[in-house]
């Protein structure tokens, strides 16, 4: 990162700081030309609702804006799985393993603090199998 990305990432924190965020996990430059930071935030820390140390979509949606807006940065969030929905995976693919077993390639799960909770299975293709 160059003296102007080092700078603006000084901005950044400090607008976050400013903004009570305290959900963000890291801070990392984007080299992308129509992103200058990517905003780590645990599936864990996104609720329907925002409140201290959880964030909404919708707060997200804001404070991107708000960064546009006040500092010239663009900025994009990345929400990583959270352990939780990591747990509830492997035990899902477990249960459908026991009872069709070798069908199943892989289970993916919404954050299960949103409502409703999505579930995506993947079937083993015959290649896999």
């Amino acid at each position: 990162m160059d003296i102007l990305g080092s700078s603006n990432l000084d901005k950044l924190n400090s607008f976050l700081k400013e903004h009570g965020v305290d959900f963000v996990s890291d801070v990392k430059f984007s080299h992308s030309s129509t992103t200058d930071f990517a905003l780590f935030v645990s599936a864990d820390r996104v609720s329907a609702r925002s409140g201290k140390g959880v964030t909404s979509h919708r707060q997200m949606t804001l404070l991107q804006q708000a960064a546009k807006h006040e500092l010239g940065l663009a900025v994009e969030w990345i929400v990583t799985p959270s352990q939780q929905a990591a747990a509830l995976e492997a035990a899902v693919q477990q249960l459908i393993e026991a009872h069709h077993p070798g069908v199943v390639g892989a289970v993916y799960i919404s954050s299960p603090k949103m409502t409703p909770v999505s579930v995506w299975v993947e079937t083993k293709t015959n290649a896999e199998a």
